[in-house]
């Protein structure tokens, strides 16, 4: 249990739906977000496959498993926390209706924003063919943010399914699925869909699947009761009495992994057990004395830190890597409490923040402080095959700002978003113009912005009134790019802005810019007709490469063989589905890429297997 070198999860995989089943439903959070993480995540969810697969470089795939997942996937983030990529793909235009900010108000007497801060999925499949009412559900929680990052994160996932009883544990996630499901404004067919999923959970019976633990507790924190008060983490035993003068040294062993500290947290810990361990990033450890930290203390080796920067790829930039999870281990006689999930040892994530926690129980015969030292660092405590060494506090300076609210760049930003911006899309003759309304004053910093699919000299000083001209229908989504800048540096991020008047056939215009020519139009088929979603895309790639130049005499691409794809398809169990598909691709597309006779084609198929044609 949390071996480095042998316990690795892939998050892809605890996306994968289970063999026969289908996704129907991910819901998701994160704090920070990649664009190109999530297509990964479509990925996973939609065709199984690893969430930083080679795919992710072929459009066709890309577009097909957003068009099958995308009404499927609610991901909510922090607002002001979307990462802005080097290169935009025309493809994140349908990510609109997938992510959704969540910016929480500030309270009158704190200093910072509370944070989005939760990392977890709760997913709902239902089988590919059979009755929909044989359902499976998993759970996930995370230390991770849904971006390509490379430092140590820690998750935990476990199935579920219908229980003839009323499961009363699943309540807090109930609750947290409520607040997530009131901050979907605007879209009422998702709403629906995770109140249905509430509803549902009050009979799926969770097991963990680790003979380990005997029980678990959902906790959610930072969001409000059924009554109307706001769940904390100290109403559980991990930080009960937290703020009193003297708490209680009530522990037997504590073990606190945390990448982020407090003063206040650390000297509230430390005097909760005598044996304790604490392992976190040594930048953490500047603001603390050995008088407020008793713990003994482990931090990532040196050579472990810096080693992605020997192995990265030419032309990227190096990232470093060091401890992210944050994993708290409690041991009262033969009782241990292990919590998984988002929440650092600070003030503010205890206070302020919405984060979610899970509370995994075991007993001290499976789980205790020396079973867990050793397969950390070793039978010795150093040793020299794991990544962790000792650390000795010496007296240090004041604490530094939350490093979530160091920038004051980002804090900007986020009171920009709090400002509720507000966009519409008008139709001027063959284009579009971009107006918006910005009620936001700022004059310690220069704020840019711009839509996020045009271009780059779009970009104009934030202003009352803005508009941005000359837009095509698959340049308009509610993603912009925003810059804040000031003499010492700037931010670079993407924010979501409420854009009334996107044309209905946006999405159809998307599609016809990835699916523009006859060429990609028979390898968007023929990957439509494959049996193997997986294979069909490489089959397609490989055509595309070998056979871009070859024509026969009636103009159509020599292979792949679209009428033995099409024979059989429609012998499949999903065939109606299948052209189904096919059908609504062809209307988004124009008679130039749709080649002659295809449609005809296509009708001697619909007598088969019964599809209702667009006329």
């Amino acid at each position: 249990m949390l071996t480095p070198g042998s316990d690795r999860l892939d998050y892809g995989k605890m996306l994968t739906p289970p063999c026969g089943f289908r996704l129907d439903l991910a819901v998701g959070t994160t704090y920070s977000l990649d664009l190109d993480a999530l297509l990964g995540a479509a990925i996973a969810l939609g065709f199984s496959e690893e969430t930083d697969s080679d795919l992710l470089n072929s459009p066709i795939f890309l577009l097909e498993a957003l068009r099958s997942t995308g009404d499927r996937i609610a991901l909510f983030c922090e607002g002001g926390q979307i990462h802005l990529p080097k290169k935009t793909r025309p493809l994140y235009a349908l990510l609109d209706k997938v992510v959704f900010q969540i910016t929480a108000a500030k309270n009158a007497n704190d200093k910072f924003y509370p944070s989005f801060h939760p990392k977890m999925w709760m997913l709902r499949y239902v089988p590919e063919t059979g009755s929909t009412s044989l359902c499976r559900y998993r759970f996930v929680v995370l230390s991770r943010n849904l971006t390509f990052d490379r430092n140590w994160d820690v998750a935990f996932a476990m199935e579920g399914e219908e229980s003839s009883e009323e499961v009363v544990q699943n309540a807090p996630l109930i609750a947290f699925l409520a607040y997530l499901q009131h901050a979907l404004p605007g879209d009422a067919g998702k709403a629906e869909k995770i109140a249905g999923m509430r509803g549902e959970l009050r009979h799926i019976r969770f097991r963990t699947d680790i003979k380990e633990f005997y029980d678990f507790e959902f906790i959610p924190t930072g969001i409000p009761d059924s009554d109307g008060h706001m769940r904390s983490i100290t109403g559980c035993p991990l930080f009960r009495e937290y703020g009193t003068e003297t708490p209680k040294a009530d522990l037997d062993e504590l073990f606190v992994m945390s990448p982020f500290l407090s003063k206040k947290v650390i000297r509230y810990l430390s005097s909760r057990a005598v044996r304790k361990t604490l392992v976190t990033r040594s930048a953490s450890l500047e603001e603390l004395s050995a008088e407020d930290c008793t713990f003994r203390i482990y931090i990532m080796k040196d050579d472990v830190v810096d080693g992605e920067s020997f192995v990265s790829e030419e032309g990227e930039e190096p990232q470093k890597q060091d401890i992210h999870a944050k994993v708290y281990m409690t041991r009262r006689r033969s009782d241990t409490d292990l919590y998984v999930g988002s929440l650092n040892a600070s003030d503010k994530a205890i206070r302020q923040n919405v984060e979610f926690m899970i509370r995994l129980k075991a007993k001290n015969r499976h789980l205790n402080l020396d079973r867990l030292e050793e397969s950390l660092f070793g039978k010795n405590g150093e040793d020299a095959g794991s990544p962790f060494q000792s650390f000795t506090l010496e007296d240090c300076p004041a604490p530094p700002d939350d490093p979530e609210d160091s920038s004051e760049l980002e804090r900007v930003i986020k009171k920009f978003l709090r400002s509720q911006p507000d966009a519409c899309a008008v139709q001027e003759g063959g284009s579009y113009a971009l107006c918006l309304l910005v009620n936001f004053e700022e004059t310690k910093y220069r704020i840019f912005i711009r839509p996020l699919l045009s271009a780059d000299t779009d970009e104009a000083p934030l202003a009352p009134h803005m508009q941005f001209q000359e837009l095509r229908a698959a340049d308009l989504s509610e993603f912009y790019a925003i810059r804040a800048a000031d003499e010492n540096g700037e931010v670079r991020r993407i924010v979501k802005i409420p854009t009334h008047g996107i044309p209905a056939d946006r999405d159809s215009s998307v599609i016809a810019g990835v699916v523009r020519d006859r060429e990609s139009f028979y390898r968007y088929i023929a990957f439509l007709l494959g049996e193997d979603p997986i294979l069909s895309s490489l089959e397609a790639e490989v055509y595309g490469q070998r056979n871009s130049n070859g024509r026969n005499q009636a103009g159509t691409p020599k292979n792949p063989p679209l009428y033995e794809k099409m024979l059989q398809a429609a012998a499949m169990p999903d065939a109606k589905e299948k052209f189904a598909e096919i059908d609504r691709v062809t209307g988004a597309l124009s008679k130039d890429v749709v080649p002659d006779g295809f449609r005809e084609l296509c009708e001697t198929f619909k007598k088969a297997v019964d599809v209702k044609w667009r006329q």
